[in-house]
């Protein structure tokens, strides 16, 4: 039954679906029909045919636009397919999750493959993306990408295996600026500068109960690693670590400096700076929350 519905065939090249010799009709959600051929369907695919195709012969009801379908059906026949170029993201991701869908594995490939040209204006969609369908070169280069974005962005739309493993990675980000935070707290702050003339210089002696540190400094250190725990974009983050924009913030009626803080804390800027780089660099891929053993999907 086609019910007045537009017929539409799949041209590959100089070959077209013919009508004449199909032997399924699907209808697309806006009401186009495909007139297509089981074998193809049942080679090239993993989800058709199913036992709803073909039934009394009736047109099987697909939930994806016709514009998405078409794309979708040229990987079912042995023909040249199309390479996805001219496709915008939106669509892309449809024929994607269509093609995931049906198990068109022909299309699989291409698809992630044009999905890393959209990375980095898309990157959380592409995320969770990646994770449903198990793409790990396609998860680490997106989890790096939104691994600051706030946690709820992604507790709703992720699989729910793979939850805990992106609260673990995100909490391995956060505890960078605790371990800096420490470091700081070990050391000694003198009231205002009055207990301790300064800094300690690195050529200096070091008081017995540890190293001193002034409090314009240790004050000014602290807002920065809280500015820099405000910032969601990792690019963005690596860049305020690597040229810091720091405040001297005074302490006391006459505003006093240390001797050895200048305008960039230069006696533990470089310490704390090294911290936070090591830190980052340690932090192990996502894929490696998600899957801790040898579970990880092997290569479509």
């Amino acid at each position: 039954m086609t019910d007045g519905a537009m017929t539409i065939n799949i041209l590959l090249g100089d070959f077209s679906v013919s009508a004449q010799d199909a032997d399924i009709t699907v209808k697309s959600s806006d009401g186009f029909l495909f007139n297509l051929h089981s074998h193809n369907l049942g080679t090239n695919t993993g989800a058709f045919p199913g036992p709803e195709i073909g039934a009394q012969g009736e047109a099987v009801l697909l939930t994806e636009p016709a514009n998405v379908l078409e794309i979708v059906f040229q990987f079912i026949y042995p023909r040249r397919h199309p390479k996805l170029d001219d496709l915008d993201f939106v669509i892309l991701m449809e024929v994607t999750e269509a093609c995931e869908k049906y198990e068109v594995y022909s299309a699989m490939n291409m698809c992630e493959v044009r999905l890393n040209a959209f990375i980095s204006e898309h990157a959380a969609e592409i995320f969770v993306h990646a994770v449903k369908h198990g793409y790990p070169e396609l998860i680490d280069k997106t989890a790096i990408l939104v691994c600051r974005f706030p946690v709820l962005n992604f507790v709703k739309t992720l699989p729910s295996y793979a939850v805990i493993p992106w609260l673990e990675y995100q909490q391995a980000w956060r505890k960078i600026f605790d371990d800096a935070k420490i470091y700081l707290e070990d050391l000694l702050c003198g009231s205002y500068c009055h207990q301790y003339d300064a800094c300690a210089d690195p050529d200096a002696q070091v008081y017995s109960d540890g190293r001193p540190i002034c409090s314009q400094c240790r004050l000014s250190l602290l807002v920065w690693l809280q500015n820099l725990a405000e910032i969601e974009d990792i690019t963005s983050l690596k860049d305020a670590v690597a040229a810091p924009n720091l405040v001297i913030y005074s302490y006391g009626p006459l505003g006093r400096w240390c001797k050895n803080c200048s305008n960039t804390c230069a006696i533990y800027l470089p310490e704390v700076k090294s911290i936070l780089e090591t830190r980052m660099t340690e932090i192990i891929p996502f894929t490696r929350f998600l899957y801790p053993t040898d579970r990880a999907p092997s290569a479509r």
